[in-house]
């Protein structure tokens, strides 16, 4: 989950990282949420999306008030509630990662969860 606002220069960088992953593909979801982003974000993302359309990338835009919550907490409130994933990962947009990022927070979550 990315939670993105006005990140045009950042947001193709990190989504390229996420999809370069060394973690199965169909094991990942990538939800993008925007709030309220005023520059080429969403022409960005939309074309990352186009590019890689075998991925599950899902692009929300948060453009209105709800309950009270505005920016950056309802972009994540709203990715959280269309995540169908167990885990639930979060970076920022202007984050880079190695492609074995996801891998060590899985494995992490694996050995440190009580199922």
């Amino acid at each position: 989950m990315i939670p993105v606002r006005d990140e045009e220069r950042n947001i193709e960088a990190c989504l390229l990282c996420i999809i370069q992953q060394n973690y199965p593909d169909d094991k990942v979801e990538i939800i993008v949420s925007d709030d309220q982003s005023t520059d080429q974000n969403r022409k960005i993302v939309r074309a990352v999306i186009q590019k890689f359309s075998s991925r599950r990338i899902l692009f929300l835009r948060n453009d209105n008030q709800t309950n009270g919550t505005l920016y950056k907490k309802q972009a994540i409130a709203s990715a959280v509630e269309q995540a169908t994933g167990e885990l639930i990962v979060t970076t920022d947009a202007d984050c880079t990662m190695s492609v074995h990022w996801l891998t060590a927070i899985v494995s992490h979550y694996e050995k440190n969860t009580r199922i």
